[in-house]
């Protein structure tokens, strides 16, 4: 059974600029699924809306730019002999700095910097078609993440856009806990945690949109800042190119938001289960915000987050939800009038 808890604290304090005492609410709340505490204080970022990146975006090398990635670029030798995969401006490559057995980098566009609202759909539908062509011809069959790191808030020493995959037997800790806990909830329940939840999800404060097999929403307990996830209860594994396409224009609709906000950096992570799948998994995507990239940016974790493992969010799921709910189905709704306009 699926419950949601939440505990409130109350912090008290003496502000002398008013001369009068004030008070501030923290939110502290569970994961459903694995009990992961996170806080949430409903508070105002210090982002610029003007950033002022334009010297560090100038493109001096760059292993990933036309110029340079076919003579430099890393070729993956065990799975695809010595051989480059591509897919319109998506290049699958190695990793020079490998973090599993299989450690690959795909470049996705053949431009240095974009925003992120000019991310397409069509920049991560290529470059999913080229993880599933590897992963179809790995051995290794064992856990696959997917992430993305852009700009230096997200944790990326390359600016120009590109997505990781790793595959190894080992699980990540946080998706070892994820498929854990939804394991024991299908044999206490004798039901599929994601399907229940999503059932539960459905119409609440939190439900975005679905998107063929994807539907999107804001976790109950969040992150990080302004996070959105996507469901799919189908196999990343047997995708085809239109799955592939609604979790792109999730991704998209997501940034779109950002971008909305003055955010320009986010992390990614799609965790894909074993090809033997366990009861119980699921293809989950989880997208944060950031700090905005500037001149002079600020990082947003520290150590609660980093030492301790304890997230926060500045805004509540179901405002960050309200706010978010706009951007999503604008895709959707286009490529349908253009249908009838036809």
């Amino acid at each position: 059974m699926i419950e949601f808890h939440e505990k409130v604290e109350i912090s008290r304090f003496y502000d002398p600029s008013e001369d009068k005492e004030k008070q501030e609410e923290i939110v502290i709340r569970h994961d459903p699924l694995t009990g992961k505490s996170c806080r949430i204080l409903d508070k105002s970022l210090p982002i610029s809306k003007e950033a002022d990146i334009e010297d560090e975006i100038v493109s001096g090398f760059c292993p990933f730019c036309p110029d340079n990635i076919y003579d430099i670029g890393a070729r993956d030798s065990r799975v695809l002999n010595n051989k480059i995969l591509e897919n319109g401006e998506a290049v699958l490559l190695s990793n020079i700095s490998p973090y599993a057995e299989r450690s690959l980098v795909i470049r996705l566009t053949e431009k240095h910097y974009i925003p992120i609202d000019d991310f397409q759909k069509k920049h991560f539908t290529d470059a999913l078609e080229l993880i599933l062509k590897y992963l179809e011809r790995s051995s290794n069959q064992g856990y696959a993440n997917i992430m993305m790191n852009y700009l230096k808030p997200a944790g990326s020493s390359i600016v120009h856009p590109h997505i990781q995959l790793l595959v190894s037997d080992t699980a990540m800790d946080h998706q070892k806990r994820v498929v854990k806990a939804a394991k024991e909830y299908h044999e206490e329940n004798g039901s599929d945690y994601w399907s229940d939840l999503l059932e539960k999800e459905r119409g609440s404060d939190r439900y975005l949109e679905k998107y063929g097999t994807w539907e999107w929403k804001t976790p109950y307990a969040p992150r990080g800042l302004e996070h959105i996830q996507g469901i799919s209860l189908k196999d990343f594994r047997s995708m085809g190119k239109n799955a592939l396409q609604d979790l792109s224009s999730g991704i998209v609709d997501t940034l779109r938001y950002y971008d909305d906000l003055d955010f320009n950096s986010f992390n990614l992570a799609l965790s894909v289960s074993p090809k033997e799948k366990t009861e119980g998994s699921a293809t989950i995507i989880d997208i944060v915000a950031r700090s905005s990239f500037d001149k002079y940016y600020w990082c947003d974790v520290f150590a609660l987050t980093k030492l301790q493992d304890e997230p926060y969010s500045n805004k509540f799921p179901e405002d960050i939800a309200k706010e978010a709910r706009t951007f999503f189905g604008s895709d959707q709704l286009r490529e349908a009038l253009e249908q009838n306009n036809k």
